[in-house]
């Protein structure tokens, strides 16, 4: 090889060693080399963002094997990964809970990579590791949260059963006693004293419906665990014949599209549609149409209940999905506000959302759409 083009290849390694290092220097994440050869595989190298990142220097960490930085707490399973990677020569992804020098826990995303020499035999390792504390604490709050929403959920539905169990039984009392007299004694009471049983007797019932309703609420989210595949042109057979009551008396025409299966709990969407349904069946006028659809949205599925109702105006686009809220009175159209609530519980039980789109006087079109995981 010419002299002269020896010496600029071998400056050009000098300047590429320098770069290799400077970059190694630069990297956010914490880059440490140990000897392989030497007894406990120490440290004989570590950046300065390992040293930021546990508050050692590197004259403190240097000969010491990595282990130090768990302390005490050498029984975590991942460091066990390690030790059967490194028997084995090979690389290996782990999650370690550390310590910095001053005590503070952190949680350390390590990868090793074995280094080798010409003949193959392992001389190094590499570790390159990232402080994701955030990450993890993230999870882990998201994970208690998610515990104390069931525990949550599992007392609502206790508590729902223990009040509905308490009011319905004053509640038949009240009714039997009122049926009673009106039976006992309708020869001697007046036409005023027949009226106000029956009053009575229709607060009752609207009463016991409430607290069924109420019912039905609370039980949404302690069933989103309780999952399996729907075939959802079956299900929505399932609703239609138990909407057949209504649909008869209001010759209803109902047309379905050929829906996809759903991955999701099936007394909640049997009730999502039956009241989305039956909604589009009661505000309506003149006879009712309604159509269930879907359409593919990328990386949702959307479906929808379409009818040829009263409508909706778009002022009150959250306010029907609120619990109680109502649009018009009992004597027209008879409800507690129940039932989109519900609805819009089910749907985010889905990871889903819903929402309308309506033209007043010229029908609704209520869509909700879950995620693809789901179907």
């Amino acid at each position: 090889m010419h002299p002269a083009l020896d010496d600029v290849i071998k400056c050009s390694r000098e300047q590429m060693l320098l770069l290799k290092e400077a970059a190694i220097e630069a990297t956010s994440s914490g880059f440490v080399i140990s000897d392989f050869t030497r007894a406990d595989n120490p440290l004989v190298y570590v950046n300065k963002a390992f040293c930021e990142m546990t508050g050692y220097t590197q004259e403190e960490v240097l000969n010491q094997n990595c282990r130090f930085l768990q302390a005490s707490d050498k029984d975590q399973p991942e460091i066990e990964k390690l030790r059967i990677a490194i028997k084995e020569s090979r690389s290996e992804k782990v999650l370690l809970k550390n310590y910095k020098k001053d005590g503070t826990v952190f949680w350390n995303e390590l990868i090793i990579s074995p280094v080798k020499d010409k003949v193959g035999v392992v001389t190094h390792y590499i570790g390159i590791q990232t402080d994701v504390t955030e990450r993890v604490n993230a999870r882990y709050a998201l994970k208690k949260k998610t515990q104390e929403l069931e525990q949550s959920n599992q007392e609502l539905e206790e508590f729902a059963n223990a009040v509905s169990h308490d009011l319905k039984e004053p509640l038949r009392m009240i009714s039997t006693f009122l049926e009673f007299l009106d039976k006992e004694y309708s020869q001697t009471l007046d036409d005023q004293a027949k009226d106000y049983i029956s009053h009575a007797l229709k607060g009752s019932d609207r009463m016991k419906h409430l607290i069924e309703d109420l019912l039905d609420y609370s039980k949404v989210g302690s069933l989103h665990h309780d999952l399996s595949v729907l075939n959802l042109n079956k299900t929505l057979e399932d609703v239609l014949d138990n909407l057949h009551v209504v649909i008869h008396e209001k010759s209803a025409k109902i047309t379905v599209d050929n829906l996809p299966s759903i991955k999701a709990n099936e007394y909640q969407i049997v009730t999502l549609f039956q009241n989305l349904i039956s909604n589009a069946i009661k505000y309506c006028k003149e006879t009712p149409e309604v159509k269930v659809g879907y359409l593919d949205d990328g990386p949702y599925c959307i479906f929808y209940v379409e009818d040829n109702g009263i409508g909706i105006d778009d002022y009150y686009k959250d306010y029907v999905f609120q619990i109680f809220n109502r649009l018009h009175s009992k004597k027209e159209f008879p409800g507690n506000g129940i039932g989109l609530a519900i609805c819009k519980r089910i749907v985010n039980n889905l990871d889903g959302s819903i929402w309308f789109e309506s033209t007043k006087g010229k029908g609704s079109k209520f869509f909700f759409k879950v995620p693809k995981e789901n179907i």
